[in-house]
């Protein structure tokens, strides 16, 4: 009796630990079909949302009714194993079944019909599963009929696979490519099969070339397949291509004998570790050479995860595993009752964090889905991998492996060089749409560490529930070439200083000791991380030294479409948020108040005044027709705005607004009035228009203006403009109307108003071209413009009071000050 007691209980257990094994096989079998249809088909070919849900869709069901099937039947029937052993089965063969409906389903039916081949493959897939299972086959009766069920499926899945490559049209294979028309920076996540390239004929007047957008990564030697397309337009003919790898290697390659637009592949080696950024040239007979932008490559060694990483993460799992099976071998022997409840609550701790099972639809990872707030550690398998699929960190590791042994600012040092990361903690933030964020923790050469949460956007996902194949990072930025401007050398260049006596430089950059709060204000703002290139991003203060220089101003993002300003002391000891809603600000000139700009309503904007010594706000105008952008003017009298027509003077008491004098024809912000408050400039159609505060005479300066600001003597002014054309030109002016210097500082993109140092020798302007941020500064003698910007800043500034410093931030963490050396 003893014998065939433990011979059935062998028996048991086998039967179990073998249908477990196979449901784990189907897991991972359908983990690879998502992925193949993913990375094969859905992504390369659309990256819009209408297609992305119906790969998840008959996943999401299949797994969810043939569990709920499996468990049931292991509830209801625990003798009958035989029927457990073929149900399994028969669950691995119904999933190589759908594979093979599903593949061809979603290229047969035409793109217009986005919504149906999800839903029809999901539905067949449901009748395939409640048939095969069903009818509950046992193996050894009916093993032909199981046969031709594999060989069915797998004749589905290959001519799966073989019809969608052939019918795919063109136009499909090219979908992905609007990539190719954004900033050359902006980085999707990426394989290392080279990007195909755009199909799109290109207007017939210009020549361009354009290379993939995507990066690429490896370890080296990494072979890197670089793609690039070329549109002739009526310049010239093609006389030869150069492609130039950065790594100080070139190739030449001959021009096509056929017509644009040309499609051409270049595959190099590179060898060392490095952040490389290839390019192509082409040059025509006319002696003009077009260059594309760069494609950036990573090739850096991976940071080996520890053995002892390893153990930890397995050992656990395991015995994750060994104890599940064990409650289920104790639970058979309870009060039926007891075993209800033991097995639903054994079945929800594993569907909810223990992988493969975990993939599964929970509800608790519903409830996170829908109301955020979820975080588990990269570091233990516990996860709710049907909320957070696959392992974002690891999306992360090839870019974080190529910041080792960088500097620059947040999440960098400036003069520590990167030496080890470890992700921490991965979370989806409460924020509804927000991205989901790994938090590394960052150490350096000179022993500190400190964490950022870097986020990932653009999942394949369905409806915001099943989150994978992240498209973005947040490190694109730190990855970016750090590329010359035309005409405009960095400051650190030796060359220049044999070209000019008199030049600037910045010193080393130092932290400031400020409050945990402080030092991650605007950090959940995504346009820190994200390359986000849209209009008016430096048009808007970011900081703001006090005149006191004890403390500054700083806007972060709070909300969409929320901005906050807080009050930072330079000593750390105070961080307190002045105003929400916030659009723009600046200082009173005498330190007292803080002048911001907020919405009204849908399209008004209202000016206020916070008395830092009362603490009261208090709005002083309402301008009429008023551009958001567009921040008064602030003098010890009050602030400056142009409103129906009419030049208007605001005072800080409260009082009602003056009404100046009739603005000049097409007057417009800014509006900015000399220091000591008796001449006001302000752009207008004439260009800069300058009146006296009492009415009288009106000069013009025949110079466009999108930001305008004073020397502090009131003798000058200086003035930006980029509207109507591609360059960023700055104009110097007297303060009777003539035009000093005029000077392009940047080939596109926009500038902050410029910063005069106290002596009126030189102006910082803050420009943004190519999506970037860059620090400009120009000689107002000499009319020399040099970039102090460095690798990896991608910084805000403001200047010091005393022009002496600059206070630094890029937004992800940490605010710095820098000396300014003048030579």
């Amino acid at each position: 009796m003893s014998a065939n007691k433990n011979g059935n209980w062998i028996r048991t257990t086998s039967i179990y630990v073998g249908s477990g094994l196979l449901l784990l096989i189907s897991y991972f079998f359908l983990y690879v079909a998502m992925q193949m249809m993913t990375e094969i088909y859905l992504e390369p070919l659309h990256r819009s949302f209408a297609t992305r849900p119906n790969v998840f869709l008959p996943a999401a069901l299949f797994i969810g009714a043939s569990t709920l099937l499996f468990l049931f039947r292991m509830v209801r029937e625990p003798d009958k194993l035989h029927l457990i052993l073929s149900f399994a089965l028969n669950h691995l063969f119904s999933l190589i079944l759908f594979t093979g409906l599903a593949i061809p389903m979603h290229h047969l039916l035409p793109r217009a019909w986005a919504p149906w081949p999800g839903l029809v493959s999901s539905a067949m897939l449901l009748l395939a599963l409640l048939f095969v299972q069903g009818t509950s086959w046992p193996w050894r009766r009916q093993p032909v009929r199981h046969l031709v069920w594999v060989v069915l499926s797998l004749l589905l899945i290959v001519l799966g696979i073989t019809f969608g490559g052939i019918v795919m049209s063109p136009s499909e294979q090219v979908s992905a490519t609007g990539l190719l028309s954004s900033p050359p920076n902006v980085d999707p996540a990426s394989l290392s099969t080279p990007l195909p390239v755009a199909t799109e004929i290109a207007p017939a007047q210009e020549t361009h070339v354009r290379l993939g957008a995507r990066p690429l990564h490896g370890e080296p030697p990494f072979a890197a397949t670089l793609s690039a397309r070329i549109y002739m337009g009526v310049e010239g003919a093609c006389q030869s291509l150069r492609w130039r790898f950065d790594d100080g290697s070139e190739s030449e390659q001959p021009c096509p004998a056929d017509l644009s637009p040309w499609t051409l592949t270049a595959r190099h080696t590179y060898s060392a570790s490095g952040i490389y950024h290839p390019r192509l040239t082409l040059d025509l007979a006319n002696g003009r050479a077009i260059t594309s932008d760069t494609q950036t490559v990573v090739v850096a060694e991976s940071q080996p995860i520890s053995r002892f990483r390893r153990f930890i993460y397995w050992g656990v799992w395991a015995l994750s595993l060994l104890a599940a099976a064990g409650a289920v071998l104790w639970l058979r022997g309870r009060p039926p009752q007891m075993r209800t409840i033991g097995y639903v609550t054994l079945g929800l701790l594993l569907i909810t964090f223990v992988p493969p099972f975990s993939y599964l639809p929970d509800p608790l990872g519903i409830v996170w889905a829908v109301a955020g707030g979820y975080v588990h550690d990269p570091r233990l398998p516990f996860a709710d991998r049907f909320l957070v699929a696959g392992f974002p960190e690891d999306s992360l590791r090839p870019w974080l492996d190529g910041l080792i042994g960088q500097t620059g600012l947040d999440p960098l040092d400036p003069t520590a060089p990167l030496v080890r990361y470890e992700p921490v903690r991965v979370r989806v933030p409460r924020r509804r749409g927000a991205a989901v964020e790994v938090v590394i923790r960052f150490l350096y050469a000179d022993g500190s560490r400190r964490t950022y949460a870097l986020p990932l956007y653009h999942p394949n996902g369905f409806s915001g529930l099943y989150q994978s194949g992240w498209a973005y990072d947040g490190l694109a930025r730190l990855r970016t070439e750090h590329r010359e401007l035309p005409d405009t050398p960095f400051a650190d260049d030796t060359s220049l200083a044999l070209m000019e006596h008199s030049t600037v430089r910045l010193r080393e950059p130092e932290r400031l000791p400020l409050s945990q709060t402080a030092q991650w204000l605007d950090t959940a703002n995504p346009s820190n991380w994200y390359w986000y290139c849209s209009r008016h991003t430096a048009r808007y203060r970011h900081m703001a030294w006090s005149p006191s220089d004890d403390a500054f101003l700083s806007r972060a993002f709070a909300d969409y479409p929320r901005d906050d300003l807080w009050l930072v002391s330079a000593k750390g000891d105070q961080t307190e948020r002045l105003a929400e809603d916030v659009i723009d600000f600046d200082w009173s000139p005498d330190g007292r108040r803080v002048i911001f700009t907020r919405r009204i309503g849908a399209r008004a904007m209202g000016i206020f005044a916070l008395s830092l010594a009362e603490g009261g706000v208090r709005q002083l105008a309402q301008p009429a027709e008023v551009r958001r952008y567009d921040f008064p003017g602030v003098s010890e009298a009050g602030v400056w705005y142009i409103s129906e027509g009419a030049l208007w003077l605001a005072p800080f008491d409260g009082g009602p607004a003056q009404r100046i004098d009739l603005a000049h024809w097409g007057a417009k912000g800014p509006v900015r009035p000399a220091p000591d408050g008796s001449l006001v400039a302000y752009a207008c159609s004439a260009g800069i228009c300058l009146q006296d505060r009492s009415g009288g005479a009106r000069r013009t300066i025949d110079a466009e203006a999108q930001q305008i600001a004073w020397s502090m003597d009131g003798s000058r002014l200086a003035a930006v403009a980029w509207e109507g054309h591609d360059d960023v030109v700055l104009t110097i002016a007297r303060r009777d109307g003539q035009i000093e210097r005029r000077v392009t500082i940047a080939p596109e993109g926009e500038a902050s108003a410029p910063r005069w140092t106290p002596d009126g020798r030189w102006l910082f302007v803050q420009t943004s071209p190519f999506c970037g941020r860059r620090i400009l500064t120009v000689n107002v003698t000499t009319g020399v413009v040099l970039d102090l910007s460095q690798p990896r800043w991608d910084a805000w500034f403001d200047l010091a009071p005393d022009g002496e410093r600059l206070l630094l931030t890029n937004g992800r963490g940490g605010f710095w000050t820098a000396a300014i050396v003048f030579d």
